[in-house]
């Protein structure tokens, strides 16, 4: 599959020197940036779900705009490359599949007086963490060629981002699902059987878009919880608002009310990975407040790459690298970080870098998905093709499909709009989880996750520390950091 980049590297106002500055880990310009992401993702959940809040829905913007949302907005140009029978666990056969992209898609200079040609320029070739890696190991093993072309430097590889946010829902359930607490009040796998989310329960691995799902309630439910503890609520219902600030017919006088209301709920409620481990602290508060961190991290991602925001996606992987670190997710820490360094080391390359990594399949604003979460859905559909040639099936009769698969997806879609198939579709599989989020947070609030009563604890997490990157090795981790620097500078320069 071949996606056309709808933003150019002609349209970056950066220069290079502020990428060779920009920072590897999450420095205080990126703890900002998320901060005011948080503020908005955090209003938007406050006004939907308590009534008093709905004069304030106005001041949380539907979409968070960047410097290209326009461009981000229109539909992506694909085009289906067919397919090549290989298999990319093989180094010989990889090898001929990046030949085989090279020679038929990589544009190419002229060649010189010996007959060779070198590259004129490399174009990005996405995948798992597993396909780039097995990418770049057969580019080292092409090291030997004469000039680029060679060495197979006509395509860069990259990892796509729906695998990569899957391994951190994966890592979600490691570190707050234990499989013996599911009868204790407020924890995730009580969560899951208190709501009924047996579809969610064989986790992100086997079912994600329903552990999604789930993860997005349970989210908007911690997140209602907080806000009436913080305001002193009671139920749902209940009007915390002022009245000089409920009939203040100024919007200006309220969203500066609202959006200081909500920082100081984030600031109490969230954790700054800066905090180190008390005895005495409340374990359980702990726990809800280490897991509305991280589940606020995922939504922010999700957020990013619906809107096509690449620069907040890459605020984002700042600390996505720190978590896939610290719980053993070491490929894809590599991954993160040496995407970042190539940034550094080869500016040239970071506009694409950041902002080639969506497709919008629809024209609408705030409808990206990932270009790997694409390509998923087009092998499912491919295989459906493929499975109505019974008997006829053969490597040419496949090959021809997959070439018409757009094409072909495109004529079934309008005919399934137009005899209203598809619109009944999509409404069955989106649902309302208001309700759910509703009972959630009024059982939260039963609870008193967020109350502070010191030495309280989950029997499976006795000593649950707000903080998750304490359990990490901070000196490994910065030996780590230099062995990759290094690495990174000899590669990229």
């Amino acid at each position: 599959m071949a996606v056309l980049e709808r933003v150019h590297s002609s349209q970056d106002l950066r220069t290079a020197d502020y990428y060779k500055q920009m920072d590897v880990l999450p420095g205080p310009k990126t703890q900002k940036a998320l901060f005011d992401d948080y503020t908005i993702l955090f209003g938007r959940i406050i006004v939907k779900y308590l009534p008093a809040f709905d004069i304030f829905k106005k001041c949380f913007q539907k979409h968070i705009e960047h410097a290209f949302t326009k461009e981000m907005s229109k539909k992506s140009e694909v085009e289906s490359l067919g397919l090549l029978f290989k298999c990319e666990t093989k180094t010989s056969e990889m090898i001929q599949i990046l030949e085989n992209l090279q020679e038929n898609y990589v544009p190419k200079s002229e060649k010189d007086e010996k007959g060779l040609c070198d590259t004129f320029v490399d174009i990005p070739f996405g995948g798992d963490q597993l396909t780039e890696e097995r990418a770049v190991n057969s580019q080292k093993a092409r090291l030997d060629g004469e000039n680029d072309l060679e060495k197979l430097k006509g395509l860069s590889p990259k990892f796509e981002d729906w695998h990569a946010k899957k391994c951190l829902y994966e890592v979600k359930d490691g570190v707050f699902r234990d499989k013996g607490s599911g009868n204790e009040a407020g924890t995730t796998a009580w969560a899951l059987n208190f709501l009924h989310k047996t579809n969610a329960k064989p986790g992100p691995d086997k079912a994600f878009n329903h552990y999604k799902d789930f993860t997005d309630v349970e989210l908007d439910a911690q997140v209602t919880s907080c806000a009436m503890k913080y305001f002193n609520m009671t139920k749902i219902e209940d009007n915390p608002i002022p009245a000089d600030i409920s009939i203040s017919s100024s919007g200006d006088v309220k969203s500066e009310w609202i959006y200081d209301q909500v920082r100081c709920i984030i600031r109490r409620f969230t954790v700054t990975y800066t905090s180190q481990y008390n005895g005495n602290k409340d374990c359980i508060q702990s726990y809800h407040k280490a897991l509305l961190t991280y589940n606020i991290m995922l939504r922010n991602i999700n957020d990013s790459i619906r809107e096509g925001d690449g620069e907040r996606l890459l605020n984002c992987y700042k600390y996505a690298l720190l978590f896939y670190k610290c719980f053993g997710r070491n490929k894809y820490s590599y991954s993160i970080l040496k995407m970042i360094y190539r940034m550094k080391l080869q500016p040239s390359h970071a506009f694409r870098l950041i902002w080639g990594r969506f497709i919008n399949t629809t024209g609408i604003k705030g409808r990206n998905i990932s270009l790997d979460l694409h390509l998923e859905h087009l092998n499912h559909f491919l295989k459906e093709l493929l499975g109505s040639l019974r008997g006829n099936l053969s490597e040419k009769n496949a090959d021809r499909k997959s070439k018409a698969v757009n094409n072909t997806k495109y004529l079934i879609e309008n005919l399934e709009k137009n005899y209203g198939i598809a619109s009944i579709y999509r409404s069955a599989r989106r649902g309302d989880f208001s309700k759910d989020v509703i009972r959630l947070a009024v059982e939260y609030d039963n609870i008193n996750i967020w109350g502070n009563i010191p030495k309280r604890s989950y029997e499976s997490y006795p000593e649950f520390q707000e903080n998750l990157l304490n359990k990490m090795d901070k000196g490994n981790f910065v030996s780590w950091l230099a062995k990759k620097k290094r690495e990174f500078e000899v590669l990229y320069n």
